[in-house]
Order: C-alpha cells, then structure tokens, then sequence
C-alpha cells in the first residue's frame, strides 16, 4: 500500500506543474496586447473578435453630461452586444489614428484583476469620406475568470465628437 502512495505522490509532482502553467495572470503587457485586439477588430467592424473577451456578466457604463449634470446608464450584456453588432453591421467609421493621452493598468489581487484606465483621442474616417475627430476616457476592469482574461466592466465617457474635415 504504501509504494501505491508514493507512486501517487511522483505523478501528483510530476503533473502539477501543467496546472500551474494553465493558470492566468494579468500582466501589463497582456491588456495593452488585447487592448490592441479590440481596437483593430473594432475598427475592421470585426464583431466576433471585438467582443471576444466580454463574458455575459460583463457591466457596461455609460457616462453623458446632461448640461452640469452626469448620468450613468449601465447595460446589460444582451443590450450592448446587440448595439455593438448593429453599429458593425452598418460600420459606419473606420479608425485613422488613435492618440493616447493617457493610459496606466494597475494590476491587482496578485494578478488576477487589473483596471485600464485611459483619456484617448480617436481620428475616424466616416464611410462618406468625412474625418471626425473624438475624445474618450474610461476605465476597463479585467478578471480571470475560468482560467482566462476576460472584461468584466467597462466604463465609457464620451467628451467629445466633432467633424474636421
């Protein structure tokens, strides 16, 4: 009996590193790359990759002054996404140039959450050939959930959008 046991305990060794190994974390480097992902499927109105880190318990948040007042609407996940495929449906903008005014991830709980904050101006070429320029900030919180990197909430505030030209 007691060989049977050590024979237990030198695969149990042996295998454990594998599931070390499949175990995520949330790196820096790892939310500026799917950050990339989202911003390059969502500009080629590429719905199934710009989605593909949202889980169905995703909080979305929007934020709109309302003259000096700011009102936050939160969607569902069935409401967001259906908006979000509509607008690539129709794809109305392509992304010229993105401006980066400021980003810093702040990875948490021993990397397995990180917050993305962002201030960014965006340059988008409408289909009828028009530029318009728009100014955005947020926050994107993400988690590990089943051993991989997902959004769990987004946070959009919308400054400013004007044509240019």
């Amino acid at each position: 009996m007691k060989g049977n046991f050590n024979w237990f305990i030198n695969i149990s060794l042996l295998i454990s590193p594998f599931y070390l190994a499949a175990e995520q974390y949330i790196t820096v480097e790892k939310v500026n790359e799917i950050n990339d992902q989202i911003m390059k499927a969502t500009s080629d109105c590429d719905f199934k990759n710009a989605t593909k880190y949202y889980i169905k318990d995703t909080k979305f948040f929007n934020y709109i002054l309302n003259g000096s007042d700011q009102m936050i609407t939160e969607q569902k996940y069935s409401e967001a996404l259906t908006a979000i495929r509509e607008v690539m449906l129709e794809c109305p903008f392509s992304l010229e140039k993105e401006n980066a005014i400021s980003e810093n991830v702040m990875i948490e709980n021993q990397g397995k959450r990180a917050t993305f904050l962002y201030d960014s101006e965006h340059y988008l070429r409408s289909s009828d050939g028009s530029l318009y320029k728009s100014r955005s900030s947020g926050k994107t919180i993400f988690g590990v959930v089943e051993s991989e990197i997902k959004i769990l909430e987004t946070h959009y505030k919308g400054i400013s959008f004007e044509q240019i030209e």
